[in-house]
């Protein structure tokens, strides 16, 4: 399973600790551009987690298709093998149009690769237009969408503008820290259960 984001720092790392605590998956990071890697996030929240090696790793933090030149680490999207894992979450990297090398973006490896997803968003002033300009790519390009989790404090009337538009399912996250984590997680797993079996 996917999880994608409307946007870099959408929260898709954070969903991921969520997702791999409550339900025991395992974790992979399609492409990790930077040394602060997204895994080590899932590892410091979710310590039992099983975390697989990038699927590639760039120094540069930046758009795929520049910190591998800036890298001068060459890849086409078909070099990167996803691990055979029936209980495997794929994070992506940025939003679904992304560059993933200089010709293809992390939708095209989405198409070609065809997984469930679950759509990492957030509050604020424009995340309704995102949210559903990334709903309609991702089902005009017949990807099947099992709910877009909101992350953050609960602001209702996006919620149901972005239900009623597009008629997804949705289910939130609060934000965590190691205080809290294991009351925000139980709270999440219990919304967002329903949706995965």
């Amino acid at each position: 399973m996917y999880i994608c984001g409307i946007h870099t720092d959408a929260g898709k790392s954070h969903l991921g600790v969520a997702l791999c605590k409550a339900f025991g998956f395992s974790y992979f990071k399609l492409i990790q551009a930077g040394k602060e890697r997204d895994a080590d996030i899932i590892k410091k929240y979710s310590s039992n987690t099983k975390i697989y090696d990038d699927g590639m790793f760039l120094y540069t933090p930046a758009s795929p298709h520049f910190a591998m030149k800036n890298d001068e680490i060459y890849y086409s999207m078909d070099d990167i093998k996803v691990p055979n894992d029936n209980n495997l979450i794929i994070e992506l990297a940025g939003g679904i149009y992304c560059p993933i090398d200089e010709n293809n973006t992390m939708l095209d490896f989405m198409k070609k690769n065809k997984k469930d997803v679950i759509l990492a968003s957030r509050y604020y002033l424009g995340s309704i237009n995102h949210t559903i300009l990334t709903i309609k790519a991702l089902q005009e390009n017949g990807l099947n969408i099992v709910c877009v989790v909101m992350i953050g404090e609960i602001i209702p009337s996006t919620d149901e503008f972005i239900k009623e538009y597009t008629n997804v399912n949705l289910a939130h996250l609060e934000y965590f820290n190691e205080n809290n984590i294991e009351e925000k997680i139980k709270k999440f797993k219990k919304e967002i259960e329903k949706y995965l079996h």
